[in-house]
C-alpha cells in the first residue's frame, strides 16, 4: 500500500509539473531570491534525465529541469533537480542519499563525455506530517574534531516542507492549479481534513487557464480520501461550476476501469449526475414524475434524494 501511495504522489507531481508554466510558478514560489536573480526561469525546460539509481528508487523520485544562467556570455546552464522523499517520516541520513544522487548525476555527465560539467542543484520537497529539519552531511559528523571536517565532502541542498505554510500563504504562492495541488499535498495524510478543505481546494477552478490539468487533480484528490457516493454528491454540489468536470471524469474513469479498489459506487458517473440533477430539480420545484421522465430514474430514487436533502447528516 505504501508503494502505491508513493506512486500516486509521484505520478501527480510529474503530471502537474509536466506543464512548464506550472513548473515556473513552482520554482518562482520556492527558490531563494539569490538563486532566482541568477537564473532565467523563462528559459526553464524539461529534460529526460533522471539520476535516481536502483538503490534510491525506494526512497526518492526526481524530475530534472534545465535552466539558463543570466548574464552569461557562454550560454551556461544548470540543472534544477526536484527530489521527492518517499518516506512518511523524516530520514536522518537524507544528505547521504542526496550526495549519492549528485555523484551519480555527475558520473552520468562524465560518461556522456560532457565538455563542461553542468551544476546540479538538488531541491528536496517534503509534505509529510512530521516536522523535519534535515541535516547537511557535515552535521552528521559533529561528534568529531573540527580538523576532521576538511576530509568530509559537503554540499548544500534546497529543502521545502509544505507543512510550514498556512493555507493563506499557500494561496498566495501562485495560480489556482499550483495552489490547489499544494493544498491537497498539505493534507494528503489527513483524509477528513481533505474533505473539509474541498471548497478551498476547488473553488478557484474558474480562474484556471489550464483545464486539461484539472482531471489529474481530481483523480489525485479522490485517491487520497474515502467517501461514498452520497458524500461525493454533497461535495461537488458545493461548487456548481465544477459539477460537469467531476461527473464527466467519473464516466471516463469508470470506462477505463480505474477505480482501483475504491467503493464500487464512488465514481459511477451516471448515478452521480442523476443525484446532482435530482437535487437541483427538487430545489426548483419540479414534480417527482417530471424528474423521473427527464432523468429516467425511479420515484424511490427521487424520494431517497429528497430525504437526504431534508436530513443532510444521514
Amino acid at each position: 500500500m505504501i508503494g502505491k501511495v508513493h506512486s500516486v504522489h509521484d505520478r501527480f507531481m510529474k503530471s502537474m509539473l509536466g506543464n512548464i508554466e506550472i513548473a515556473r510558478q513552482y520554482f518562482d514560489a520556492f527558490l531563494p531570491d539569490h538563486l532566482k536573480e541568477l537564473i532565467d526561469l523563462q528559459g526553464l525546460e524539461h529534460t529526460s534525465h533522471s539520476y535516481v539509481s536502483e538503490e534510491l528508487q525506494e526512497t526518492l523520485a526526481d524530475i530534472v529541469f534545465k535552466c539558463p544562467i543570466k548574464f552569461s556570455h557562454s550560454s551556461r546552464t544548470l540543472y534544477l533537480s526536484l527530489l521527492f522523499e518517499h518516506k512518511s517520516t523524516p530520514y536522518t541520513y537524507i544528505a547521504v542519499q542526496i550526495g549519492g544522487y549528485l555523484y551519480d548525476a555527475y558520473r552520468e555527465q562524465v560518461k556522456n563525455k560532457t565538455d563542461l560539467l553542468i551544476p546540479v542543484i538538488p531541491f528536496l520537497y517534503y509534505h509529510g506530517k512530521t516536522t523535519w529539519t534535515p541535516q547537511n552531511l557535515i552535521q552528521l559528523f559533529d561528534n568529531y574534531p573540527p580538523v576532521i571536517s576538511e576530509f568530509i565532502p559537503d554540499f548544500k541542498y534546497l529543502f521545502e516542507n509544505i507543512q510550514d505554510y498556512t493555507d493563506e500563504q499557500i494561496l498566495q504562492l501562485g495560480e489556482g492549479l499550483l495552489t490547489s495541488s499544494l493544498l491537497i499535498q498539505k493534507y494528503a495524510h489527513d483524509p477528513e481534513k481533505l474533505i473539509e478543505k474541498f471548497h478551498s481546494i476547488f473553488a478557484i477552478l474558474k480562474s484556471w487557464g489550464i483545464r486539461n490539468q484539472f482531471h489529474p487533480l481530481i483523480v489525485y484528490y479522490f485517491q487520497m480520501i474515502e467517501v461514498d457516493i452520497k458524500e461525493f454528491s454533497k461535495l461537488i454540489i458545493q461548487i456548481p461550476e465544477i459539477m460537469t468536470e467531476f461527473t464527466s471524469l467519473a464516466d471516463k474513469l469508470k470506462q477505463e476501469g480505474r477505480q482501483e479498489g475504491r467503493q464500487e459506487g464512488l465514481l459511477k458517473g451516471k448515478e452521480i449526475k442523476n443525484r446532482v440533477a435530482t437535487e437541483n430539480m427538487l430545489r426548483k420545484g419540479f414534480e417527482v414524475q417530471v424528474i423521473c421522465d427527464i432523468l429516467d430514474v425511479t420515484p424511490d430514487f427521487v424520494e431517497e434524494i429528497r430525504l437526504t436533502m431534508s436530513h443532510p447528516g444521514k
